[in-house]
């Protein structure tokens, strides 16, 4: 096998079933640079993110689609692997990462014929999962494109084997044995499109290029270990920094929620005479209150009595009124009477004066009538 042409530890280790084909994916990536290569089955998330990740890393111009097959059971949303893959796509791989939730056979329609390099199909223990998918598929792969399907030596009764072995019988292919096993199968007309794949395919190779690839996973798994032993390690001293600096300060925190403890006495005091004297101030205003309310309940009973008193007087000047304005009518009857009387009684002194006169003059006594001179003679 070639020397790789470049290498990384993968940033987001999982120690899942592609753990052992890290190495291979990154050599795919890295020699075949595909234009578009889509994984079937995001199963944890860890060989997409590695592939995304040495693209990133050597600045490839690649994109890498993987499809997360939907659950009855588990929705997206609810699945940490999907969660964590868009939460690393959206940060460091937004350029060349796309995650797809759905039917595969449906989601196929996205992609134009022709137009992938390299398909995965990863997650799935079902050979008529596996054979509906490439049938799916089938179309949308280049003449040079590369099928890789993991899971060939799992032991089930719809084998996902046998349906590998009928899908490479024709083609170029290559079978590695590590974990659940991995198949790589090609167009025999593109086996030797690539030095890769010359020495991918070589025959006298396989050996050699298992042992490679074996050894490199080790290294790589070994290392990924140890840097999760190392990150426990120092969260467990940082834990038992921690713990040592509470020890330290206890006697100190003691003291703290003793003068703590002091105070919140000392409230607790304060609070009851304050309460106290609340509630003699509410006692008091609770019998100016009553107090109040029984003068305005007597208030309001003289005032109706008043009521009372002031309604009969006005009725009373009401019928004054009348009477005076019927007096009245009749003292102007009367009035318009009087001149007449007085005007009569005038005339008859007037002619009563004459008769005198004129009996004075001719020295005689003249008698007359009480009707005529007022019942006198003279």
């Amino acid at each position: 096998m070639t020397k790789p042409a470049a290498e990384s530890d993968p940033k987001f280790y999982t120690a899942g079933p592609t753990q052992f084909y890290l190495p291979l994916l990154q050599d795919i990536v890295t020699e075949e640079k595909p234009g578009l290569m889509v994984t079937l089955g995001l199963s944890d998330g860890q060989a997409h993110l590695a592939m995304c990740q040495i693209a990133t890393e050597t600045s490839l111009p690649c994109r890498f689609v993987a499809v997360r097959r939907a659950s009855e059971n588990e929705p997206a949303q609810q699945d940490p692997a999907w969660v964590e893959a868009l939460r690393a796509s959206a940060d460091s791989y937004s350029a060349v990462s796309e995650l797809l939730d759905g039917d595969s056979k449906i989601l196929s329609q996205r992609f134009d014929d022709r137009s992938i390099d390299v398909l995965f199909i990863d997650d799935v223990d079902a050979g008529e999962v596996i054979q509906s998918e490439l049938a799916s598929f089938c179309k949308k792969l280049k003449t040079s494109a590369l099928v890789l399907v993991h899971g060939i030596d799992l032991e089930r009764t719809d084998s996902p084997g046998a349906v590998w072995d009928g899908f490479a019988r024709k083609k170029t292919r290559v079978e590695f044995h590590e974990g659940i096993g991995l198949g790589i199968a090609t167009e025999p007309a593109a086996r030797a499109a690539s030095q890769f794949r010359r020495s991918l395919f070589a025959e006298a190779r396989r050996e050699a290029n298992e042992a490679s690839y074996r050894l490199r996973a080790s290294t790589f798994i070994a290392r990924a270990e140890f840097a999760r032993v190392l990150h426990r390690a120092q969260v467990l001293n940082t834990r038992q920094i921690l713990v040592g600096t509470v020890m330290n300060d206890r006697t100190k925190a003691q003291r703290v929620m003793e003068g703590q403890a002091v105070a919140l006495a000392e409230l607790e005091k304060r609070f009851d005479h304050l309460r106290r004297t609340t509630q003699n101030v509410i006692e008091q205003q609770s019998a100016q209150l009553q107090d109040s309310t029984k003068r305005f309940g007597i208030l309001r009973s003289s005032r109706d009595q008043a009521q009372a008193i002031m309604q009969a007087q006005a009725d009373q000047i009401d019928r004054l009124q009348k009477q005076l304005l019927e007096l009245k009518k009749l003292g102007s009857a009367g009035k318009a009477a009087c001149p007449v009387k007085k005007d009569a009684a005038s005339m008859l002194r007037k002619d009563q004066n004459q008769n005198v006169l004129l009996a004075k003059k001719f020295g005689g006594k003249l008698r007359a009538s009480p009707e005529i001179y007022g019942g006198y003679s003279d």
